[in-house]
């Protein structure tokens, strides 16, 4: 039952999101750079502006009853300085220019990065980062120098994600009146699965030599590409019993006649559910990236070809992603 509450809430706030965010839209709170105006920024009465609001009634209330002119002056008074907070508080946003720089892919559980720029001529002064997923940041002042924002989203799924709604607001100057605005994106970032290394999949030559004399050795270790789960019918003679010792777990050697410095990760041959065979071809691919190898790699649905560099792990993690 209670997963079921939690899925329904989600899927209402899912709704609940996009339907605002379509609202935002239109009020031209969307766009790579946007520039706060009187039709994207919003004024209401704080909580403590509230409280100044009650107590300036009773102030008012007390000098209708004695008839005291005095007092009821005093209460017109705290009035017109609520006001003139309202104005003050506009024109600390306003012209508050907000640009989405970039961002950057992450991993599972540690999340991404969205880097903004913002700048001011007039001066922006305590202004306040908030959204989902995101630890809220204060900024003391901002002028018309140009001021980097970095905002780390907090997300554990993986796949492709989209940069939540982000609030800006400010309680300047005295904290009676809030004014806020929002930062509305578009922009889709990956998140890849988290590179988790396993031992079953790692053979030293060391051990290799302690299997086969040293000649075989020699030359078996040039296209030794690691170990797979044992299948029905493999040759004896390829099974790794240094492993099987180690781990109870059938494992058969696996040769290549190709280059020892390419590889093909298939998910197929990794151990473990369908996250973590995930997570060890994540593993692989970083691994074999900072190793300068080249490798391939081999999906259900999918197959990235033969080759090495950033762009090359870029694709192969997107497409581990996408599973």
């Amino acid at each position: 039952m209670s997963d079921t509450k939690k899925n329904l809430r989600e899927k209402v706030n899912s709704y609940f999101n996009a339907w605002f965010n379509g609202l935002l839209k239109k009020r031209k709170h969307s766009a790579k750079t946007i520039t706060l105006s009187h039709k994207n920024i919003y004024i209401l009465p704080s909580k403590f502006g509230l409280a100044y609001l009650f107590v300036n009634l009773l102030v008012y209330v007390l000098g209708i009853n004695y008839q005291n002119n005095l007092v009821i002056m005093f209460s017109y008074l705290m009035l017109s300085f609520l006001l003139v907070n309202f104005i003050v508080a506009f024109i600390n946003l306003y012209n508050l220019n907000i640009t989405l720089s970039h961002t950057s892919a992450g991993y599972q559980n540690t999340g991404y990065h969205a880097q903004f720029h913002l700048n001011n001529r007039d001066g922006t002064t305590s202004l306040e980062i908030e959204g989902e997923n995101i630890q809220s940041k204060f900024i003391d002042a901002i002028d018309n120098q140009l001021f980097k924002l970095n905002i780390q989203i907090n997300v554990s799924k993986r796949g492709v994600h989209i940069l939540p709604r982000i609030k800006l607001l400010s309680r300047y100057p005295f904290g009676l009146v809030t004014t806020w605005s929002y930062f509305v994106s578009e922009v889709q970032t990956y998140i890849y699965p988290t590179p988790l290394s396993y031992s079953i999949h790692q053979v030293t030559k060391a051990e290799l030599e302690f299997e086969n004399d040293s000649r075989k050795t020699t030359a078996a270790s040039e296209n030794y590409q690691g170990v797979r789960p044992y299948i029905e019918g493999d040759k004896v003679n390829r099974i790794s019993w240094k492993h099987y010792a180690k781990h109870q777990v059938l494992a058969t050697k696996d040769f290549s006649a190709g280059s020892s410095n390419e590889y093909e990760f298939n998910l197929n041959t990794v151990p473990g559910n369908l996250e973590q065979k995930l997570q060890h071809l994540s593993y692989l691919i970083t691994h074999a990236e900072q190793e300068s190898l080249r490798y391939s790699l081999v999906l259900p649905n999918s197959k990235v070809d033969l080759n090495s560099g950033k762009n090359h792990m870029t694709e192969c993690l997107e497409r581990l992603s996408d599973v």
